[in-house]
């Protein structure tokens, strides 16, 4: 049954905590270092389970007209609503209180002890589960998008959360759930990502979107009937004219219906972006820029990327939990085409990938040592977030230095202790907090060559024989890959003065030098 909470005239409270991608990424990367199992359900009818207790705006809803012909109920009968029905604004927070509330009071035994629920600062969408003395031990996460849930645990802890979470404990009903679907080498749809686990030598999970790339090229048949090997070159690329604000608007306006076409494309590929697919982000980024000013040149790269996702389906990133808990890339183009400089950061976490950003720098730079500096503090930033995040899921993380790695000598000098010269004594102030943090020891720069500088990836478009190594170094593959066992896995460890390449069943080294 549902009803039609649209017509509410006054304004309510809608907002509930949700997963977001980051959060997942991050969890599955904690959860392969732990050589933890994964897997997925869901709340059947979920809002309907919440009482209207907390609702600003009681509702009462009138019979159906045949029921009252019937003889069933008398004319002008209307009934309270006491529990929440699909259609209302609020159902959503409704039920995500109620929700919470259930999981905060949860008491369950797990091997032999008394464990409780804990809801993460960082990110209230995801739950530790941890003895009732000992806060700092994290026996399993669970990361919630509305009614959809996944458990990382060991096996026997996920098969208990699941069993409270459907048949509850005394005092406390269960829920009606979906059957248990475990993480394996079979694709598992989560939060619109499919994630796929296996377990040798390195316990690895994959997270690729295979299923809606599919249906993407549907809708663009000549496109998938010419795969490409790159997402774009540097003739595909719109030309400054095309997305340069200040040289105001062009002669006519743009076609609305090409405008409509470029917004779509644009919104398809940032879809992907956003997930599991890095390697895409510098050219959608210029396609989402270019779409107002000229859409045809955004709509004709926004195609070049369709063809390379004809050629690339299934792939995605791989997260083996062996790295260090925290560490940051940054790398910037400078004034690629004589305006603003264009940067990437990304920030790996236990060597996985958790987070990324390729965008145009907001202000025009005055050298290059100036825009890797830009992004060297934007990426301390994103890292930070996640660090936090690392070091409450996991608190015995707590205390390492953040890295940050950078392959522009001059930049590493003004995040550090290097007097540098005159020219660049303006930008001490930009780098001021970087040089406290690294003083204090929170925080390591670290230069690292160009060929193992994994944010080169977004800041320009590169020939097909860098882009195969640049997704090695983000840990991307296939699933057909990833489903095969003897898939060589790539692991960044860079210690001092190297990098270690591991296989499934065997570990070499090569250096890669600082």
């Amino acid at each position: 049954m549902v009803i039609c909470g649209n017509y509410v005239s006054n304004e309510v409270e809608v907002y509930t905590a949700a997963a977001n991608a980051e959060s997942v990424r991050v969890a599955l990367s904690l959860a392969a270092r732990r050589r933890w199992a994964g897997a997925v359900t869901d709340v059947n009818s979920a809002f309907t389970l919440a009482p209207m207790d907390e609702a600003e705006i009681k509702y009462g809803i009138t019979v159906p007209k045949v029921v009252v012909e019937a003889g069933v109920v008398p004319p002008s009968t209307a009934y309270l609503v006491d529990r929440v029905f699909y259609g209302l604004r609020e159902a959503p927070r409704l039920w995500g209180s109620f929700r919470d509330k259930r999981v905060h009071r949860a008491r369950l035994m797990v091997e032999g002890q008394e464990c409780m629920f804990l809801q993460m600062e960082t990110d209230p969408a995801v739950w530790r589960l941890v003895p009732c003395d000992n806060h700092n031990n994290t026996l399993a996460l669970m990361v919630i998008y509305v009614d959809d849930v996944m458990m990382l645990a060991p096996e026997n802890i996920i098969k208990e959360i699941y069993e409270w979470l459907t048949v509850g404990v005394e005092g406390d009903e269960g829920w009606k759930c979906s059957p248990m679907e475990w993480i394996g080498k079979a694709p598992v749809r989560y939060l619109g990502m499919d994630i796929r686990r296996k377990d040798s030598a390195l316990t690895s999970f994959h997270v690729s979107q295979g299923s809606y790339v599919g249906e993407l090229l549907k809708g663009y048949p000549a496109e998938a009937a010419r795969p490409s090997q790159v997402p774009a070159t540097k003739d595909a690329m719109p030309s400054l004219d095309d997305f340069d604000e200040e040289e105001g608007p062009e002669q006519g306006s743009p076609d609305p219906v090409q405008v409509k076409q470029a917004q779509r494309i644009a919104g398809e590929l940032l879809w992907l972006v956003t997930r599991t697919r890095p390697d895409i982000g510098y050219a959608t980024a210029h396609v989402c820029a270019a779409a107002l000013k000229n859409p045809a040149a955004a709509t004709r790269l926004g195609k070049m990327v369709v063809r390379y996702l004809a050629a690339t389906p299934t792939w995605g990133l791989t997260y083996n939990g062996v790295g260090e808990p925290v560490e940051a890339y940054s790398d910037a183009s400078f004034a690629p085409q004589g305006d603003r400089s264009f940067g990437c950061i990304t920030t790996a976490t236990y060597g996985g990938f958790a987070a990324w950003r390729m965008t145009k720098q907001p202000t025009v730079v005055l050298s290059a040592a100036e825009a890797e500096l830009v992004e060297l503090v934007n990426a301390s930033q994103q890292a930070a977030g996640l660090q936090a995040w690392v070091e409450e899921a996991a608190p015995e993380e707590s205390g390492k230095p953040l890295i940050l790695r950078v392959d522009n000598t001059a930049a590493c000098g003004l995040a550090t202790t290097s007097p540098g010269s005159w020219k660049t004594r303006h930008l001490k102030v930009k780098a001021r907090h970087l040089r406290f943090e690294t003083n204090e020891g929170r925080i390591r720069v670290v230069h690292t060559p160009g060929e193992v500088q994994a944010a080169d990836m977004g800041t320009k478009p590169v020939p097909v024989a860098r882009l195969v190594d640049l997704r090695k170094l983000w840990g991307m593959c296939s699933a057909e890959d990833f489903e095969d066992d003897e898939e060589e896995v790539i692991v960044r460890l860079f210690g001092e003065d190297e990098a270690t390449v591991a296989k499934v069943d065997e570990i070499y080294y090569k250096d890669v030098g600082e």
